[in-house]
């Protein structure tokens, strides 16, 4: 953490900013994975940065006793939580917390995959409540549609976020 918050200071007397992020290891407890978080919120709100931490929900299994009080950290600390979706399949469940996470009051941001069908309508709803968002061609295509091709998908989004997306 400490490392990476020197990074963000760096980057911010340049004006610019970063989101951190927590790679677990593989069989990594959720419990550990959600202090590695809680670690980054304090971090970043004791730094004084405007950084933000990136969450995979996914990883500690959607377990919200353990997310709540992320949730409410990040809320009292004023730090943005990045959500990112893994998978397709976890799409729904990612985006549910998120909600859960706003609606807290929690500021929150999220990860759009170009290359999923329901990504149009994801980021539709992204900026219809004002969460900013991030454009991410993904690891994995749509497993309903092969025939999606990355990088259209992704200038297609793109377009439609010009003009109307928070961030």
């Amino acid at each position: 953490v400490s490392a990476a918050i020197e990074a963000a200071k760096v980057e911010a007397a340049r004006g610019k900013q970063l989101t951190l992020g927590y790679w677990s290891k593989s069989r990594e407890a959720p419990a550990q994975i959600v202090a590695q978080y809680m670690a980054g919120v304090d971090a970043i709100a004791a730094a004084g940065l405007t950084s933000s931490i990136s969450i995979k929900v996914d990883t500690v299994e959607f377990q919200r006793p353990l997310l709540l009080p992320l949730f409410e950290r990040a809320r009292a600390c004023g730090v943005r939580l990045h959500f990112d979706s893994q998978a397709w399949g976890s799409a729904s469940r990612t985006f549910a917390l998120l909600d859960e996470a706003r609606e807290m009051g929690a500021p929150v941001s999220a990860s759009i995959t170009a290359r999923w069908r329901r990504s149009i309508e994801d980021v539709e709803r992204m900026i219809t409540l004002g969460v900013p968002v991030r454009i991410v061609k993904g690891q994995s295509g749509d497993p309903d549609d092969r025939s999606i091709d990355p990088r259209h998908a992704f200038l297609d989004i793109v377009r439609l976020c010009a003009g109307r997306a928070a961030h």
